[in-house]
């Protein structure tokens, strides 16, 4: 999409299977210059990390932490369905995008305390 204002991008993301549903990441740039990406619900993927270059600002997925990420492995929740999003601690390992300027995680998810916490 494109008008006087804005052009979108998109891209599709890994999430679930496109044949069930495809899903998007998008870019928006601004007339102004500025422009911001938006994951949407992925897992980290080459796709928006292209769509992402030199972007002001990344909006990205990032839900669960990290022992919720290795519970579902272990319990092959979803396996082989919906790809996991990056977890929050280790989003330094995460995709690698080029001239990032800043970077917002998105729908956080605390950790799931055990009742001996």
């Amino acid at each position: 999409y494109e008008d006087d204002v804005v052009k979108v991008t998109a891209c599709y993301v890994e999430h679930i299977p496109r044949e069930i549903s495809p899903c998007f990441g998008l870019r928006m740039d601004a007339v102004d210059g500025q422009s911001v990406s938006f994951s949407g619900d992925t897992a980290p993927c080459d796709a928006f990390v292209e769509l992402s270059k030199n972007v002001d600002l990344m909006i990205h997925e990032c839900t669960f932490p990290e022992s919720v990420l290795e519970f579902r492995s272990k319990a092959q929740v979803a396996h082989g369905l919906i790809p996991a999003p990056p977890s929050w601690e280790n989003w330094q390992n995460g995709p690698t995008v080029k001239n990032l300027s800043r970077l917002i995680l998105a729908i956080l998810i605390p950790p799931i305390l055990s009742p001996k916490s």
